[in-house]
């Protein structure tokens, strides 16, 4: 989710943002939903379609707080020397739970200018079940393909580009091809 930053500094690589740094973390999904809000929702949301501002940055604002909550959990899940190939499960979780999260606060929010009749109700209910029916056969699926998605990502790990002679072809850590 968060890669390190590099600046070119006269050839030398700085890094700008530490991924061992919880408040870094913190920093870049702040930054990146600033950026989103300018660069996409105030272009398109407010300008294109004349949605009020505060609207439109109450929803971004539904969707970055979710983010902001999972940090911690993605941020214990990640790569360290300790544990080089993460907690695939916890990482799991936490990524269904972001989206599960982000996806009803944005329905409940936006809902909310539904009118108050039967028909709208049992529209609620449909969309709201479906919701939780997607992301209840999401996180069924993780639990049933988390060793072979652990599998995966420890076979990922040993598979590198080929440094030097600026080929795309991979090779083993160990020298092989």
């Amino acid at each position: 989710m968060l890669l390190a930053c590099n600046a070119i500094d006269r050839g030398n690589s700085v890094n700008i943002i530490n991924n061992d740094r919880l408040l870094h973390w913190y920093a870049s999904v702040i930054f990146g939903w600033s950026l989103f809000f300018a660069g996409i929702c105030i272009p398109v949301f407010h300008v294109w379609l004349a949605i009020p501002l505060g609207e439109v940055a109450i929803g971004t604002g539904v969707c970055c707080a979710p983010q902001l909550l999972f940090i911690p959990m993605l941020y214990s899940a990640r790569n360290t020397p300790n544990s080089p190939y993460g907690f695939i499960g916890r990482r799991i979780a936490a990524v269904i739970g972001l989206l599960l999260t982000s996806t009803l606060s944005l329905f409940l929010y936006i809902q909310t200018r539904w009118p108050n009749s039967g028909a709208a109700n049992e529209n609620r209910r449909i969309v709201l079940f479906s919701i939780l029916g997607l992301y209840g056969m999401m996180a069924l699926c993780a639990i049933i393909f988390k060793r072979q998605a652990r599998r995966l990502v420890i076979a990922m790990q040993f598979w590198n580009v080929r440094e030097g002679d600026g080929s795309t072809r991979g090779h083993l850590s160990s020298g092989r091809n």
